[in-house]
């Protein structure tokens, strides 16, 4: 039993990647390859310069202001790599999000929710497949092509910077610094998905509701809201906290705020469920609301 679910599910998350290749996975693969390509250049072409002007350059860097030792320029190149894969992750999470705008909408604007309905997949299963997707596995699927990228971008700088500075460790000290930051960016983007929850199930819910373009609803919906609650409240409580999740919580990782913040975690987490909850029922009984 629990073998064919997982079959199933599996089957399910295939097709949904099929018919969203270029989010899924070519975005960030075309991106990473594009990413080398450059890194590789400027390498080469840095070299070049700095070996045919030889004895006329001075090397001065700085990092947050501060001049950096030159015997010690791993660790420095290792958050270059980090800040890559945290890009990466970033940039997945609005991937994810842009996936969600469309996941429900498009099946019923081009009729294809007739035939899914014909098949033994549930309406919950329907929605859940697509929030796992667009909510976890495209934004782990680019974090991990960003931090395999930002490894050899690491590598790459630090065989650059051993060639022509005649510098010894560099390499070794810069991958060293870089699988030591792996859990800070793993927990970094972990953090971000978990707290932009709320967001994303506003987002699928828009899609299985709306009869035209669904961002109007994903956007202009709360965007009402806070016009409204700002001209009754004078102060924008409810929708100040709803677009907190869209930009992202500034306060994340701060040691002064852990309780606080793991309780709005978990408030987000749990209208984050009640949303997805009203996205099957809005499907299972209003499948017949076609654009």
């Amino acid at each position: 039993m629990t073998r064919t679910l997982s079959m199933k599910w599996s089957l399910l998350l295939r097709k949904e990647i099929w018919e969203h290749p270029v989010l899924s996975y070519r975005l960030p693969v075309g991106f990473a390859g594009l990413l080398l390509i450059l890194s590789l250049v400027s390498a080469v072409l840095g070299n070049e310069f700095l070996l045919s002007n030889s004895g006329e350059w001075m090397a001065d860097i700085e990092v947050n202001g501060g001049d950096v030792d030159l015997a010690n320029m791993g660790p420095p190149i290792a958050k270059m790599g980090s800040a890559v894969a945290a890009g990466f992750g970033f940039l997945g999470l609005l991937a994810g999000w842009s996936y969600l705008v469309s996941a429900l909408y498009q099946e019923r604007q081009d009729r294809s929710i007739l035939f899914w309905l014909s098949l033994p997949v549930s309406d919950a299963e329907t929605v859940l497949i697509k929030g796992v997707l667009g909510w976890l596995v495209i934004p782990a699927f680019y974090f991990g092509v960003g931090w395999a990228v930002g490894g050899v971008m690491t590598v790459i700088a630090s065989v650059a910077a051993t060639w022509v500075m005649s510098l010894s460790g560099v390499l070794l000290a810069a991958i060293a610094a870089y699988g030591a930051n792996v859990f800070d960016l793993i927990a970094l983007v972990v953090t971000q998905v978990l707290w932009s929850a709320p967001f994303l199930a506003w987002t699928l819910l828009a899609s299985q509701w709306a009869n035209r373009n669904p961002l109007y609803w994903v956007l202009g919906v709360p965007f009402a809201a806070t016009l409204i609650e700002n001209a009754l409240l004078r102060e924008a409580v409810m929708t100040d906290w709803f677009w907190s999740r869209v930009a992202g919580n500034p306060e994340l990782g701060s040691e002064g705020a852990i309780l606080v913040q793991a309780s709005q975690m978990l408030l987000g987490l749990g209208i984050a469920g009640v949303l997805v909850v009203l996205t099957i029922l809005i499907r299972r009984h209003c499948y017949d609301r076609l654009p």
